[in-house]
């Protein structure tokens, strides 16, 4: 089974809703740092990496 923040995180097409997502999920006591930042750190590189082009 998937954690379903994981999967949230994969879903998310802008930075703005990746940290809008982060936020909620700290504020609700939902978000694993040790699970999901890595998960987010490698999300907002590759969102970046789009800047570029």
């Amino acid at each position: 089974m998937t954690d379903p923040t994981l999967a949230a995180i994969g879903r998310q097409k802008s930075s703005a809703c990746l940290y809008a997502l982060r936020i909620h999920l700290r504020r609700d006591g939902k978000w694993s740092e040790d699970l999901h930042n890595p998960a987010f750190d490698a999300k907002t590189v590759k969102l970046e990496a789009g800047w570029a082009k």
